[in-house]
This record gives C-alpha cells, sequence and structure tokens, in this order.
C-alpha cells in the first residue's frame, strides 16, 4: 500500500484544502481511491423493549421483514459520487432498458 500511496494526491492542512499532487513518471497513472459504504435496512428492526398492559404481549415478526439496499461510493477528491444534472437528463433519454431507475440517493 505504501507503494501505491506515492502515486495518489494527497490533502493537508485544517480543511484539507492544501493539495499535494503525486510525483508521477511519464505514462504512469494516478491512483484514484473509491470507497464504498453499504447497508441494508429492514422493516421489522426494532426495540425488544415496549410498553404493554401486564397481561398482554405483543407479538413479533418472527421474520425481519422488508428491505433496503442502501449504498453509496465515497472519493477524497470529490465527495459522493453521483450523476451531474446533465447526466441525469441524459439518462431520461435512454431507452427503458438501459436507463438508471433511480438516480438520486
Amino acid at each position: 500500500m505504501a507503494k501505491l500511496r506515492t502515486r495518489m494526491t494527497t490533502y493537508e492542512g485544517e480543511n484539507l484544502d492544501r493539495i499535494i499532487l503525486p510525483k508521477l513518471s511519464p505514462g504512469e497513472p494516478e491512483i484514484v481511491p473509491v470507497t464504498h459504504d453499504e447497508t441494508i435496512l429492514y422493516a421489522n428492526d426494532g426495540m425488544n423493549k415496549y410498553w404493554s398492559p401486564m397481561d398482554e404481549y405483543n407479538l413479533r415478526k418472527k421474520s425481519q421483514g422488508l428491505s433496503i439496499h442502501v449504498s453509496d461510493f465515497y472519493c477524497e477528491s470529490i465527495g459522493r459520487l453521483k450523476l451531474s444534472e446533465y447526466e441525469i437528463t441524459i439518462n431520461d433519454l435512454l431507452p427503458d432498458y438501459m436507463r438508471l431507475k433511480y438516480t438520486q440517493a
């Protein structure tokens, strides 16, 4: 990893506003790290404790229920990866089978 780090742009300063470009040989590509963050949220995720009358019990669902997968990619230089307004417009013009269904998080 240390060898690859020499090919990455670094950011310094209190606000990371000082950009230090890597010294690359001719034809040597820059390494741009991209991180992936994801989680799965379930409909039946919930608290195990609840208030109810002493003689009544709340029947909890046994399954986790419906879920949604939330995923995002982050890049140090530009932040969250997302489509530009132009790319969203172009996406809307594509045939249905090629079109991204969701373009906003």
